[in-house]
């Protein structure tokens, strides 16, 4: 009786520990919500001030803790890719770019994961219907969520981009363009590997970013009136005797136009603003 008794308080107990810990994990999210609620709103009124124009919803209300990564470029893994496509692997003049040849034509490798080739396989134009050679792109084992497919005379393209953590990698894009003659051109780039951290640093708060690619903008002479959507991505970027880096990055889309700015330090990585204006 009294080992029951005892049991029954220990059981309290725990489902006592449970709901404090359940309590405190809920209010350590309300009160991280409201920091960036908190951002936003300041990010906005300060916008206001230059006279930029945002809505509060454009703002991420989270920060994704995104880490630089590396990928070492591995040319067995780059071997098995081309080969799945060209049904073969014999390897031709290695070397920081090389050929892989097979039955059905063949794929060439450079460095920064860029890549470019041809290979014909019967059927795959499909009377200018993508789904056989989706399907052909899927048991060569490269995923094609998201594609596009655009549609020309005589052929078509499907342009893929590639995902980590599923965020895009904006500028890792493959194009495959079919012709009426199942002949297939490949070009683009695309990473194969397994992505490592760089370093410890994590992305900064979105606020605190908009703010600092304002005022970048600002002291370029640059005039904006209007934030109107941002989002998050990777940008792919080469590692010389390395392989590549997915580098986190917030692309920012305005009514002068769009910049890639470091989610972590909040330099400019590509800004088609300047592009434009120049």
């Amino acid at each position: 009786m009294e080992w029951s008794k005892a049991k029954n308080i220990i059981i309290l107990l725990l489902v006592g520990l449970n709901l404090f810990l359940l309590g405190t994990l809920g209010s350590m999210y309300r009160d991280e919500r409201d920091s960036y609620i908190a951002a936003a709103e300041g990010a906005v009124r300060y916008l206001e001030s230059m006279n930029i124009s945002i809505d509060k919803s454009v703002i991420p209300l989270r920060n994704s803790f995104r880490k630089t990564m590396v990928i070492e470029r591995d040319q067995n893994a780059e071997t098995a890719f081309a080969s799945a496509l060209v049904g073969g692997s014999d390897v031709k003049n290695p070397g920081a770019s090389y050929t892989v040849s097979g039955d059905w034509g063949s794929i060439t490798w450079h460095p920064g994961a860029l890549l470019d080739g041809e290979f014909t396989y019967s059927g795959l134009y499909n009377g200018g219907n993508e789904e056989v050679l989706i399907a052909y792109l899927h048991t060569a084992g490269i995923e094609t969520a998201g594609y596009v497919c655009d549609y020309e005379n005589n052929s078509y393209k499907v342009t893929l981009t590639r995902a980590y953590n599923r965020i895009s990698v904006m500028n890792c894009i493959l194009t495959f363009h079919c012709h009426n003659d199942d002949r297939v051109l490949v070009s683009g780039r695309w990473y194969v590997g397994d992505a490592l951290p760089l370093s410890d640093k994590t992305e900064s708060d979105p606020a605190g970013l908009i703010i600092k690619f304002v005022d970048h903008m600002q002291g370029s002479g640059i005039v904006i009136s209007s934030i109107d959507i941002i989002e998050n991505g990777y940008m792919l970027q080469q590692m010389t005797n390395i392989g590549v880096t997915l580098l986190p990055v917030v692309k920012i889309t305005t009514d002068a136009g769009v910049a890639y700015i470091d989610a972590i330090d909040a330099h400019i990585v590509l800004n088609e603003i300047m592009l434009v204006c120049q």
